[in-house]
């Protein structure tokens, strides 16, 4: 009988031993920094939420564009603030670019005329810097189940910066041309957003159209901005992600700018706020710059969204504070 009895208490403790160190290891996963993949260059349409600030700096490059019938070597570097806040369904932001164009070489000669001692060669245009669009969001995920999460948002942009450049390439002053660095017009970009969760592989989607209160000059058109990703966490820190980003505009002669952009991110635990570094590369799969036909003319594609959709190829780094 008092074996038995201390073979009972024996169980009784092991028990209570299991359930004790079960909770703890459930308290620790629940209180281990979650990574949270966002998109990369469609930043505010996925169906992530919460409170994120960064600096995100691109790089793009396009060889293929053509302006004025001749063909360019262009590059824009970007760098981009990046302030979002909100909870588990609900998310505001906003993000303030700066673009600098570093030359784009037309595939042309100048200098060397009667009125020029400089030696000839090919024209280019130095670079010109100035902050982009601004955009600022509003996004709700109302819908969130183990298999789906639906949402949808509205997005404003505003011209900023300089407006219109009166651009003169080099050695040839009868080649000045004015470009819409930043067109004037307020862009309104309603939009809908949706996740499906397919094992431990995320499946975003998003769809919008961005209406424009008026043109000017050779300003941007309207557009269908679309777009998705999947994402995989590798380990608790690790994540990869696969993003596609296009971009639709409308009007006479119809352009699409489409991008496939393979990334990573790594979490760091950092006490109360965790560091979030995000990495991208791109390339472009419809060839040439955005904006380069018709009315929306923006020699470096300064017209399409954040990143890396408007060239033929580019990459981008991001690095930002996370808050549980």
């Amino acid at each position: 009988m008092k074996r038995t009895f201390t073979l009972a208490v024996a169980a009784l403790c092991m028990l209570f031993a299991n359930g004790v160190a079960a909770q703890e290891t459930e308290e620790q996963e629940d209180s281990k920094p979650k990574l949270q993949i966002r998109n990369f260059d469609h930043l505010e349409f996925d169906t992530v939420t919460g409170t994120y600030f960064g600096v995100a700096a691109f790089y793009t490059r396009d060889d293929r564009a053509v302006f004025n019938g001749y063909k360019t070597k262009q590059e824009i570097y970007t760098t981009e603030i990046r302030l979002l806040m909100g909870g588990d369904n609900v998310q505001a932001g906003v993000a303030i670019p700066y673009h600098t164009t570093d030359t784009a070489r037309f595939n042309t000669t100048c200098g060397g005329g009667d009125d020029d001692d400089g030696p000839a060669g090919p024209c280019k245009i130095a670079g010109q810097g100035d902050i982009g669009k601004v955009r600022a969001h509003l996004k709700a995920v109302p819908l969130r189940t183990d298999l789906f999460d639906l949402g949808g948002g509205l997005m404003l942009t505003f011209p900023s910066g300089g407006g219109d450049r009166t651009i003169t390439p080099s050695g040839d002053l009868t080649a000045t041309t004015t470009l819409p660095f930043a067109p004037d017009a307020v862009g309104i970009l309603p939009f809908v957003t949706g996740t499906a969760h397919a094992g431990p592989v995320d499946v975003n989607a998003h769809i919008g159209y961005e209406f424009v209160n008026h043109e000017k000059g050779q300003g941007r058109p309207e557009s269908i901005l679309y777009g998705g990703s999947a994402t995989l966490p590798v380990l608790d820190f690790l994540g990869l992600r696969l993003e596609i980003a296009g971009q639709q505009f409308t009007g006479s002669q119809t352009q699409n700018v489409v991008a496939i952009e393979p990334g990573i991110d790594v979490l760091v635990p950092a006490g109360p706020v965790n560091l979030q570094l995000s990495a991208s590369g791109g390339y472009g799969l419809s060839g040439g710059s955005a904006g380069l036909k018709g009315s929306y003319g923006s020699l470096w594609g300064l017209n399409t969204y954040s990143g890396l959709s408007r060239g033929q190829w580019g990459a981008g780094l991001a690095f930002g504070v996370v808050f549980d």
